[in-house]
C-alpha cells in the first residue's frame, strides 16, 4: 500500500487555493512539520503570524536512531489512543466502542504512509528557517510523550522571531485538552505582537 500524493504534495496544492492576502496561521504536529517543509521550497511571505503546536523536531541528524524509530512504530497505536482519550465526549465511550474506533483508526494507516510522518521529521535538523521570520509562537505540552520539551524549545530558538511556551498540564493536544488556557495564550501572543500592524480590533 502507497500514499500518493505525498503530504507536500496535497499541502502546496491546498495552499494554492487560499485567499490572498495577510494570514495568521496555526499549524499542529505533522501539520507543523509540512509547513516547514513547504517554507523551503515556498516563501511564507503572505503569513503575519504564525502558531506551531506540538511540532516535531530534532536537534541533529544522529539523534534518529534505530530505536528512536522503533520507539515511534511501537507507541504509535497508543498515540492514536491519547487522541481518542483527549477529545470531548471519549469519557462516555464503552472499552469496544474504543476498540472499534482505534481500529478502524488504525487500518486508515498504512506503514508507507507512516513513513511520511518520519521522513520529514528527520529532516528536522537540516532545515533552513531563516526566512520563516514572522511572529512564530512554538508551543508544546508537558505530557507530550512523544515529543521532548527541549527539542521543542530548541526548534524556537531556530527561527528569527520566536516566542516560547509550554503548557505544563497538556499533552500532544492542548488546543482540545484545554482549549481556553490555549486560546489565551495564543490570544495574547498575536495582541503583543500584531496591535501595532493594523491588528488593533483583536483586542475586541
Amino acid at each position: 500500500i502507497t500514499y500518493d500524493p505525498d503530504a507536500l504534495a496535497i499541502f502546496t496544492e491546498t495552499w494554492k487555493q487560499l485567499p490572498e492576502g495577510p494570514k495568521i496561521v496555526l499549524a499542529h504536529s505533522f501539520g507543523a512539520n509540512v509547513l516547514m517543509e513547504m517554507a523551503q521550497h515556498s516563501p511564507l511571505d503572505d503569513i503575519s503570524a504564525l502558531v506551531l503546536l506540538s511540532i516535531y523536531s530534532k536537534a541533529d541528524f544522529s539523534d534518529f536512531t534505530w530505536p528512536e524509530f522503533i520507539r515511534y512504530v511501537n507507541q504509535f497505536e497508543i498515540f492514536l489512543e491519547m487522541s481518542l482519550s483527549s477529545r470531548p465526549g471519549a469519557a462516555k465511550l464503552s472499552d469496544k466502542s474504543k476498540k472499534i474506533i482505534l481500529d478502524k483508526t488504525m487500518q486508515l494507516y498504512s506503514p508507507a504512509s507512516w513513513l511520511q510522518f518520519y521522513k520529514v521529521y528527520s529532516k528536522t535538523p537540516g532545515l533552513d528557517l531563516s526566512t520563516v521570520a514572522m511572529p512564530t509562537l512554538v508551543m508544546g505540552g508537558k505530557k507530550d510523550f512523544s515529543i521532548e520539551y527541549e527539542d521543542i524549545h530548541s526548534f524556537s530558538r531556530r527561527l528569527p522571531n520566536a516566542t516560547f511556551r509550554f503548557i505544563e498540564h497538556c499533552g500532544h493536544f492542548a488546543m482540545i485538552e484545554d482549549p481556553c488556557h490555549t486560546a489565551r495564550l495564543i490570544h495574547e501572543f498575536l495582541i503583543q505582537e500584531l496591535s501595532t500592524h493594523g491588528f488593533q480590533s483583536m483586542n475586541d
